[in-house]
């Protein structure tokens, strides 16, 4: 009902709600509340993606991607929050998204709407590097959820928290998986 009420663009939390099934939204921009501002955890961003593409299907004007809510009450930064066991550093790290990462996974499914995403297929912030059989094993989980020519592959954040031998031995491994996984499914280097 309200999408015939001549608003220009509705915001839907889909942390709480759903998306207006049946509606004609084709002159409306959906606003998708994907990722969902009232918590600290990383999101899962293939869910969010095929929240996206639910919502493309919906035959709307435009889709847009937004967080549930506002983010005045999260934390402002992972990188500000240290603790002094390391390993529970590079743990809480991978594990937490406060309002500027939160930004970002916005940022990352807004990009993939139109070009392409990275699902970040191993965790950069750990010492440990993955071998190519754990890579090949993510990147074909996220081909599941992402069709091949849109998925990028890569760590989940930037290489400035590792040291040079573990960065290239990890980015060796990225690639040679995905060779491998191109090879496999027919595409193109």
């Amino acid at each position: 009902m309200l999408a015939r009420t001549g608003v220009e663009a509705l915001h839907v939390d889909t942390g709480r709600g759903s998306l207006p099934v049946g509606a004609d939204l084709s002159d409306v921009v959906v606003v998708v509340g994907a990722i969902d501002g009232r918590n600290i955890r990383r999101a899962d961003l293939a869910a969010a993606r095929d929240t996206l593409e639910r919502a493309r299907a919906l035959g709307a004007r435009a889709v847009t991607v937004a967080t549930t809510n506002s983010l005045q009450h999260v934390p402002h930064d992972t990188a500000l929050e240290q603790w002094d066991d390391e390993r529970l550093n590079t743990d809480l790290h991978s594990w937490l998204a406060f309002a500027d990462q939160k930004v970002e996974e916005v940022v990352t499914l807004a990009r993939g709407l139109d070009h392409g995403i990275g699902p970040g297929v191993w965790d950069i912030h750990s010492p440990r590097v993955p071998g190519v059989d754990e890579l090949v094993g993510l990147i074909e989980a996220a081909a599941e959820s992402v069709p091949l020519r849109r998925l990028w592959v890569n760590p989940d954040c930037g290489l400035k928290t590792r040291g040079y031998a573990e960065t290239e031995e990890s980015l060796a491994n990225l690639v040679g998986a995905a060779r491998r996984v191109r090879a496999r499914r027919g595409a193109q280097d």
